[in-house]
């Protein structure tokens, strides 16, 4: 991954080509620092991304915790459409600062983390509000 310093700092939930980024389709990182609360610990977390358009591969602390690819190609794949929610392993979690990491690929159209509710809620919260 290229110098952090060179990172554009982008919005989240909102299309990339509305922030500057026309026609871009490909890859992009999306990396957040953030800190699990402490009353959270050993609870079990969901990390809620919204719509991806298209696909996309979560890390937490270099530890894949969820993606989303059907491997249709472009006009065929209906993953742009789905809401993300992954499991974060406690595993994975440290306590501190911990490093969120997201590669989305786009393959046309509008792409990045466009639409829906970004952020960690309990498996508890996640069943109650979001299932």
């Amino acid at each position: 991954i290229a110098n952090e310093r060179d990172w554009t700092r982008i919005m989240v939930p909102s299309p990339w080509e509305y922030q500057g980024y026309l026609k871009y389709d490909g890859f992009a990182w999306y990396k957040r620092e953030i800190t699990i609360p402490d009353h959270l610990a050993g609870e079990q977390l969901v990390l809620l991304l919204g719509k991806i358009d298209d696909f996309d591969k979560a890390y937490l602390n270099g530890v894949l915790i969820g993606s989303t690819n059907d491997h249709r190609r472009y006009g065929e794949s209906g993953s742009w459409e789905k809401k993300r929610a992954y499991a974060i392993p406690t595993s994975a979690i440290r306590k501190g600062p911990n490093v969120l990491e997201i590669l989305v690929e786009d393959m046309g159209n509008i792409g990045g983390i466009y639409d829906g509710t970004i952020g960690i809620t309990t498996r508890a919260n996640y069943l109650k509000y979001f299932n």
